[in-house]
């Protein structure tokens, strides 16, 4: 990424997101590196090439298997491969595949109050961290719908299920 790119970005979160909680600020770290990677790969905005972006994070391959968790990440002939429940919708699917980016980027350094996949390996954890799902959960949400343009496509539009539904058929397609 451009240092230009980066400088801005984070000098936008930085000016407005001063004097925050813990919590607020490990939030803003999470979006700074959402931001970061979708100025990386070149998503402007929804929708988002998730599997561009897992790629671009070092995700070799990304398969539809059987298996009874939404998705996960492993390691395979030292490749890292990204598995997907085959019977999910193809937005249950997407959605999987930005939370699954959430893992490797909270594994990617900085400490979030949580173990990452880094820290116990690329094998499924039977009891996972609920911090850790919670935030991979928080930047699938910015991975697909960025906050910033969520704010930009409701501006001067009426609350209501019609907005929701652009919004989604938006960010999906």
């Amino acid at each position: 990424m451009s240092s230009n790119i980066k400088s801005y970005l984070e000098g936008v979160l930085e000016s407005r997101y001063r004097d925050l909680g813990p919590r607020q600020a490990r939030e803003v770290e999470l979006i700074r590196r959402v931001r970061c990677l979708r100025a990386e790969v070149g998503c402007s905005g929804p929708p988002v090439d998730v599997v561009s972006m897992a790629r671009h994070l070092g995700v070799s391959d990304i398969r539809g298997q059987r298996i009874l968790a939404d998705g996960q990440l492993r390691k395979e002939d030292g490749r890292l491969v990204m598995e997907v429940n085959e019977k999910a919708s193809s937005g249950r699917k997407r959605f999987t595949i930005a939370h699954e980016i959430g893992h490797l980027l909270l594994a990617n350094g900085g400490d979030f109050g949580c173990g990452t996949v880094r820290s116990r390996g690329f094998t499924p954890k039977k009891d996972a961290d609920p911090l850790e799902e919670r935030l991979c959960d928080f930047i699938a949400a910015e991975v697909l719908i960025p906050i910033e343009w969520a704010g930009d496509f409701t501006y001067r539009k009426s609350p209501g299920f019609d907005t929701i539904q652009a919004m989604a058929s938006t960010s999906s397609r």
